[in-house]
Order: structure tokens, then C-alpha cells, then sequence
């Protein structure tokens, strides 16, 4: 805008600057012969300036005093917004008084006053207001619809275009003639400054001069007061305006423009206008703006329709705009206005609202629900085709939905759901739901359910009710379909009832029959069996070559398992017919657990197993349990342990290990009791059904391991009588771990003996599983162990302690230096070696492992202290 308001001015200075060397040489010239005529002309030429001036004036007035008017009565151009909103809300009243103004400014228009302003602009408002004032009311008090559409916000911008291009026109008229009076005071002044140069000729080149000067300086003054207002005025333009040439080149651009496209006012100042947008608009916009200045841009109809693209702002981010055009003459060709309207947030909502749309839209369909909207108003009714299709109704909307929506409700239901949709009308709430039946319209019947939603006013009135039919006629069937099937099934299972409960009692009569059967045989084959057993025992003691002793043994062993067998089959049958009662009484709980690994000793030695025994040292002395049934638990587990482990290679280890889970002082106690084995293991599939009779981990014919199966399942039964549980450790994988926990009362009165003091305890041991067991065993009677590793260690713990007060226990294979030392020093060893298979002889210096008893151990170290007391 600067450059082509720059062209101008000098264009202007140019002619000006002639204009004044001319009159100069033209003064010169004709000053004596236009001496005599001057002051004549000069007077006849005051005198028609002063006429024509007034008459101009009162023109000019007449026309701003129209133009005013005119103005304020279409209130610059909102008047066809008010006849609008008038004419949609049917407000009669106020439509006579917008008519009584569209009138007023026709006629102003058709005015004397108006006659020098644009013909085509004024007949195009004049038939603008024409067309507003052919709508006329009829008898009913309604407009009578004419060809011509309403169309406010079109016909508003046309009338604020017009009404701004008949300012410009006065504007125009105005300029001209203050440039005409201008003109014509110049000239009467110049004649007077040609009477003054006939008597001031040396003054003529300085007063010209200065004169000039004068003038062009409030000229080009003037020039930059309309340029500082142009600037102003674009500035101050609502939206987002850039003018570019013919060719597309921006050269001014509003603040608001800049700021959105994030360039300054130098950056846009020659830029192509294309540039601004991507690659895949610019073709578009040059067929737009092609467009544009072909088409005939006299009516405006050019401005009504935008078109929305994508432009680049300074950061490189693409931005939606609406974009539309605009144009005016100047002396340097076209200038083309682009307006701008960014669209970010109306684009964001409209893919919002497309986005919910949709997902309703898929939503009902997806559901298959009939929508209805009640517009209590209108009293109107909108179906959704899902509805329709529901109810069998083709062709879309029925006229009279209401009375569709009534009809459709089954006759026997009418009367009840329109009293429930009354009663929810008058009420306060919210959610309205019913089951009723909808009649369609071939004439079947569907079960449906109602969900609707109301919308209240102010003042808690019903306006609107928006619900959706739900087709359960299926979920109905099936539920009538369920209770026929319900009452055929209470009938079959109460025959079937009675035909259990008169099998119950057979079998129960069919159990006692096996339970005394069993009970007697069991007897029966226990007595003779016991005998058996017993004559082998002393056989077995007698002198024997090895070939007898081993068949003898043979006999045992095999007597002793069929007894176990038979055993296992009685409490079996004794717990499955829930005869079994537990014998509770109170038991030493060391000691008992010690008797039963002493059972498994021989086997151990025999079995070349390491058999680890593990007492906690806060087990309580005492316990009330039935010791048959928890002998039986034990023995169960570690004749398992025994069994499967006893082919390992390298040696197999089973460990019996008896704590507390907690070291709480309460009545009852639970005891944990782990047999840990290096065995085989238990494979995936079995660990699901380990703890189901008669199941065993190989059930071919030719099996390598013996059993009934039923060890594990009395075992868990047994359990739940006494209140533990039994589990397998899913973790371990190095064999097998079963854990017990079994809640006992405790014996108060139980006292555990403990050694008496005097003599200090050593100890030498590998470490290990068999130290573990050492140390557990010695603090179980309450005695305090000292380890030593070398000779150096029982140097230094001799120093302290006399040595016959001093009991070394060698574990495993001992130091020989040790062993010296202690023979050197007086020491007495006590020794833990291996539990033969046989023992011929007792040893008080020698105890033996596998197990390990605490009793054995506590009495041997009590052996040598009475040793100890003797010699001192």
C-alpha cells in the first residue's frame, strides 16, 4: 500500500511543479497586456465563485442530510436482520414498524437528494428494500410467501455494500468540491498576486517560491494523513486482510493478518500470496481468485460464499482459514482484498460432532434399539428407521407419529403405559423404564423394554422426551422357556431324590456290612500275622547261617509289609465310613518324633540313605495329640521318601524336619512338619491328583516301586480329622517337599530335662545338613555348643576350660590332628559316625546319625560329664 500511494504522490508532484512553471512564464509574458483587464475579471470571478459555492453547498448538504438519514433508518444495514427475526417468530407488530423504515429509506432513495448519487447502486438497494416489502400479511396473520427467498445475512451485506459505496460517493463529491472551490480560490489568488507583481516585481520569485513550497507541503501532508488513515483503516478491519496486486503479490497486510500468519509487516511485503499456502491449494486458489475477477462482481454475490484451504504461517504449521476476496480500482491497476478467517476451532468442533454422530449412528445400529424423540411442544413424534423397521412400518416417517406411537403399544398394555408415562410427566424424575408389548404391524406381538429420558424447562415442565424400544422378545421366550424347564426339573429331582435316598441307605446298609466284614477279617488276619512277625523277631536272634537269616528277614520284611497293607485297607474303610475317632492324649513331642525316625533307621542304613533329623529347639515339650494317628501321618510320608530315594545315585538324602510357625506362647500351636526327599520327584501330571487314593506315579504292571496308593489319601483324610493340612512344594524340584501343619493344644505341664552345667561342649563338623542337625539337636537340650575347625581353634578354646571338663563331638571325618590333640590334652571325644545296618555292641563314646537323635546325644554328653564329676 505504501509503494502505490508513493507512485501517486509523484505522479502528483510532477504535474503540480509544470503547472507552476507555466503560470510563471504565462504571467511574464501577458503582465502588461492583462494589467487593465485583471482587476475586472477578478471581480466578476469573486462573484460566480461565491454563487457557485453556495450552490454546491446546499447540494452537498442536502445529499449528507439524505445520506444520514438514511443511514440511521436501515441502521446501516441490521434492518433485514430484524425483519428476519421478526418475520420467523411472527411478530406482527414489530414487522410494521421495520416496514414503516424499509419504506421511509425506499423513499429516500427515490428522493430528489438522491438523484446525483449512483443510479445502479441506488436502484439495486431500492429493489433490495422492494423485495422485503412485498411480504405482506394475510387474514390469518401470516406473511404471505413470495418467489423471492429471505436470505438476512446475504441481504444485509448487499445493503451495508451499498449503503458504504453511496458514503464513498459522497466522499467523492465532497473531495471534488472542496477541490473545485481550492481551484478556483487559487485563481483569484494568483490574478491578485499579478496586480501585486506589477508593483513588487523583485518579490515575484521569492513569494512564488514560497508559495509553492507552502502549498505542496500541506499537499503532501495531506497525502500522508490519507495514507496514515488508509493504514488505520485496514488495521482496524474485524478480520484478516491482505492486498495483493494482479499478480498476486502481497503489499500490505493488517496487524491482525500478520500476527496470525507470524510474519512481520516487511516479510509479507512482496511475498507471492501463494507462497503462503501448500503446494495442493495454490492451483486451487488461482482458479478461486481467477474466478473471482472474471465473474461479474457488481451484485456481491462473490462475497457471500468463502472457500476453506489451508495457509502456512511463519513457524511452518499448516492452518485451516476460510478465505474470500475482495476488490478496488486504483491507478495502478487492480488491488485484490483477501479475507481470511481462521476455522481452527469450527473444523475441530465439526469433526467432534462428526466423530459423537458416528458413534451414535454405529452405536444403534450395533444395538439394534428403535429411538423415539417426543417433542411435547408440537406434540411430534421422530422414529429412528430402526424403530420403524421394528414395528414393520416402510416408507419413512408417518405423518401423525403420535398417534403411530399409541397404536403401537399393544391394546391390553395401552391404558397401563400411558398412566405410567402420564404419572412420569407429573413427576420430578428423570429416567422413565417399562416393560410392555408392541403390536406390529403385520399383526405379531414382540416383548419390548422403554427407556426413556425427559427434558424439563424452568419451571420443571415436560418438553421434550427422548426413549429407545429394546426388542427382548427372545430374553422372554427363554425365560418362559427356563421356568417350563425349572418345574419339569423340580419334578425330576424329586423322583430322583428319593430313588438316592433310597440308594443311601442300601449303601449305608451295604457300608456297615463291609465295615464289620473288614473289622472281623482284619482281626482276624492281624492276630496270626502279629505271630508271625513275632516268631521271626526271636528267629532271628538265634544262631543262623546267613543264607537262614537272610530268608528269615525275607519273611519279616514281607509280613511287616502285608501287616501295613492291612492296616492301611482298615483305616481306609474306617475313614471313609467316618467311624474313625481321634484318641487325643498328652505326648512328649520330642521324644515321639524321635521314635518314629528311629523306625526308619535300619532302613536308612540298609538303603545307604543319609536320614537328617531337624528339631526345632522351640518346639514345645508337650503336646495333647492322638500319637497313633500322627505316627501314622509321619510314617506314611517317610516311607515315601524312603521308598523313592533309595535308588538315587550319589547317595540319597531324606530330611524330617519339625518347627513352629510361629513362636507365639498361645494354647494351641501349629506344628509344621516337612519330609524332604532327593528322590525321583512327583511329575506335573500327578501333582494335580498326588492326594486321591489309590493313585501311584507308576501304575504298569511292572513297576519298580511297591504300595497300595493309599498312603497320601489317609494321610490328607487324617489331616483334616486333626485340623492341618498337608501340601507338596510346586518350587521344589531337586525331589520332594511336603509340608504339614497340624494345630496342637499344648501341655502346659510337660517340662523338657535339660543338661546339667559343668561341662563345656566342642564340636567339629563339616558344614552341611549334619551340622544343621548337631547343633538343632544339642540346643533341644538346652546345651551351648562351641565350633572348632582345627587345632589351633581347640587350642585356644582348651585355654579357657580345663580339659576334663571339656566333651569334644567329632561329626563326619575329624581332623586325625584333632583327634590327637584331644588324646594329648585328656580331651573325651564323643564321635557321630554312621548307624550301621547291625549293631553288635554299644559304645558310650560313639553316637550314631542317620538319624540323629537328640536323646542319644544328650545322654552320651550326659555320660561323660558323670565321667567328668567321678574323676574330679
Amino acid at each position: 500500500m505504501r509503494d502505490w500511494i508513493e507512485s501517486r504522490e509523484s505522479k502528483h508532484s510532477a504535474i503540480k511543479h509544470r503547472a507552476v512553471l507555466n503560470t510563471v512564464l504565462a504571467a511574464l509574458c501577458a503582465l502588461v497586456l492583462t494589467l487593465a483587464l485583471s482587476q475586472l475579471v477578478l471581480l466578476n470571478r469573486t462573484d460566480s465563485v461565491n454563487s457557485l459555492s453556495e450552490l454546491d453547498l446546499a447540494q452537498f448538504h442536502a445529499r449528507e442530510s439524505a445520506l444520514q438519514q438514511l443511514d440511521i433508518t436501515l441502521a446501516r444495514g441490521a434492518i433485514l436482520h430484524e425483519f428476519a427475526s421478526a418475520y420467523f417468530i411472527n411478530d406482527l407488530p414489530q414487522i410494521d414498524v421495520i416496514r414503516t423504515r424499509l419504506k421511509a429509506g425506499s423513499d429516500l432513495l427515490n428522493g430528489d437528494a438522491s438523484a446525483l448519487f449512483p443510479q445502479t447502486t441506488v436502484q439495486n438497494l431500492t429493489r433490495l428494500l422492494s423485495v422485503y416489502l412485498s411480504y405482506q400479511p394475510n387474514s390469518i396473520e401470516h406473511l404471505v410467501e413470495v418467489p423471492v427467498p429471505l436470505n438476512p445475512m446475504k441481504d444485509s451485506e448487499a445493503l451495508t455494500e451499498g449503503l458504504n459505496t453511496l458514503s464513498a460517493h459522497q466522499r467523492q463529491l465532497a473531495l471534488g468540491i472542496a477541490n473545485t472551490s481550492f481551484d478556483q480560490r487559487v485563481g483569484i489568488r494568483r490574478q491578485q498576486v499579478f496586480v501585486f507583481i506589477i508593483s513588487l516585481t523583485f518579490l515575484i520569485p521569492l513569494l512564488a517560491g514560497a508559495y509553492v513550497s507552502r502549498k505542496l507541503a500541506r499537499e503532501h501532508k495531506s497525502k500522508l494523513n490519507t495514507q496514515d488513515y488508509i493504514n488505520r483503516l485496514i488495521n482496524s478491519l474485524p478480520g484478516l486482510v491482505l492486498l495483493t496486486d494482479s499478480a498476486g503479490r502481497i503489499f500490505s497486510a493488517s496487524q491482525s493478518a500478520t500476527e496470525f500468519l507470524q510474519y512481520s509487516h516487511d516479510q509479507l511485503s512482496g511475498m507471492e500470496m501463494s507462497s503462503l499456502l501448500p503446494k495442493r491449494f495454490r492451483q486451487q486458489y488461482q482458479l478461486f481468485s481467477k474466478n473471482y475477477l472474471d465473474s461479474d462482481r457488481g451484485r456481491g454475490e462473490h462475497q457471500i460464499k468463502g472457500r476453506e484451504l489451508l495457509v502456512i504461517n511463519g513457524e511452518g504449521v499448516e492452518v485451516p482459514v476460510e478465505l474470500y476476496f475482495g476488490d478496488f480500482a486504483t491507478q495502478n491497476g487492480e488491488v485484490l482484498v483477501v479475507c481470511l478467517h481462521d476455522v481452527t476451532e469450527r473444523r475441530y468442533l465439526f469433526q467432534q460432532y462428526q466423530h459423537s454422530q458416528r458413534r451414535f449412528e454405529m452405536a444403534m445400529m450395533a444395538s439394534r434399539d428403535g429411538l423415539w424423540d417426543w417433542d411435547m411442544t408440537t406434540d411430534s413424534v421422530f422414529f429412528s428407521p430402526a424403530w420403524l423397521q421394528m414395528i414393520g412400518i416402510q416408507g419413512g416417517q408417518p405423518l401423525d407419529g403420535r398417534v403411530v406411537f399409541d397404536d403401537s403399544i399393544y391394546p391390553e398394555d395401552r391404558e397401563r403405559v400411558q398412566a405410567a408415562i402420564q404419572k412420569f410427566i407429573k413427576s420430578d424424575d428423570i429416567v422413565f423404564r417399562d416393560e410392555h408389548r408392541l403390536r406390529r404391524r403385520d399383526g405379531s406381538v414382540c416383548d419390548a423394554v422403554c427407556r426413556a429420558c425427559a427434558q424439563r424447562d424452568s419451571s420443571g415442565q415436560v418438553v421434550r422426551i427422548v426413549g429407545m424400544h429394546s426388542d427382548v422378545t427372545h430374553f422372554k421366550e427363554a425365560e418362559r422357556e427356563v421356568r417350563r424347564l425349572n418345574r419339569n426339573l423340580e419334578d425330576r429331582v424329586r423322583l430322583r431324590t428319593q430313588q438316592l435316598e433310597t440308594a443311601l441307605l442300601q449303601a449305608e446298609g451295604a457300608n456297615r456290612a463291609k465295615a464289620t466284614f473288614l473289622a472281623v477279617m482284619g482281626h482276624e488276619i492281624r492276630t496270626p500275622m502279629n505271630g508271625v512277625i513275632g516268631m521271626t523277631d526271636l528267629l532271628s536272634k538265634t544262631e543262623l547261617s546267613r543264607e537262614q537269616w537272610m530268608m528269615v528277614d525275607t519273611v519279616r520284611r514281607s509280613s511287616v509289609s502285608l501287616l501295613g497293607t492291612l492296616d492301611n485297607i482298615l483305616d481306609y474303610s474306617a475313614l471313609d465310613a467316618a467311624d474313625l475317632e481321634l484318641q487325643v492324649e498328652s505326648i512328649q513331642l520330642a521324644e515321639f518324633i524321635e521314635g518314629v525316625a528311629d523306625e526308619f533307621a535300619e532302613r536308612a542304613a540298609k538303603n545307604k540313605l543319609q536320614f537328617i533329623l531337624h528339631i526345632d529347639p522351640n518346639l514345645p515339650a508337650g503336646v495333647f495329640a492322638d500319637a497313633a494317628r500322627l505316627r501314622k501321618v509321619l510314617f506314611n510320608l517317610l516311607d515315601n521318601a524312603m521308598k523313592f530315594t533309595h535308588s538315587v545315585t550319589g547317595g540319597g538324602v531324606v530330611q524330617l524336619r519339625v518347627g513352629v510357625e510361629n513362636k507365639a506362647s498361645e494354647p494351641r500351636q501349629r506344628i509344621v512338619f516337612e519330609v524332604i526327599d532327593n528322590g525321583i520327584g512327583v511329575s506335573g501330571e500327578m501333582r494335580k491328583q498326588l492326594f486321591k487314593p489309590f493313585m501311584l506315579e507308576e501304575n504298569s504292571r511292572a513297576r519298580r516301586f511297591g504300595g497300595t496308593g493309599l498312603g497320601l489319601a489317609i494321610t490328607t483324610r487324617l489331616l483334616g480329622l486333626m485340623g492341618g493340612e498337608i501340601s507338596l512344594d510346586d518350587e521344589y524340584r531337586q525331589g520332594s517337599r511336603f509340608v504339614c501343619t497340624i494345630p496342637f493344644t499344648i501341655d502346659a505341664s510337660a517340662k523338657r530335662i535339660c543338661v546339667a552345667g559343668g561341662v563345656r561342649v566342642l564340636a567339629c563338623a563339616a558344614e552341611g545338613l549334619l551340622k544343621d542337625s548337631l547343633h538343632a539337636a544339642l540346643a533341644l537340650n538346652g546345651q551351648t555348643v562351641h565350633w572348632v575347625t582345627g587345632e589351633s581353634d581347640l587350642s585356644a578354646a582348651l585355654s579357657a576350660n580345663n580339659a576334663e571338663k571339656t566333651v569334644l563331638i567329632s561329626a563326619g571325618e575329624a581332623d586325625r590332628g584333632v583327634l590327637n590333640f584331644c588324646k594329648k590334652q585328656g580331651v573325651r571325644v564323643i564321635a557321630v559316625s554312621p548307624r550301621p545296618v547291625r549293631i553288635s555292641s554299644l559304645d558310650s563314646s560313639k553316637v550314631y546319625s542317620n538319624p540323629l537323635l537328640p536323646s542319644a546325644l544328650h545322654r552320651a554328653v550326659e555320660y561323660q560329664q558323670r565321667l567328668s564329676l567321678e574323676k574330679l
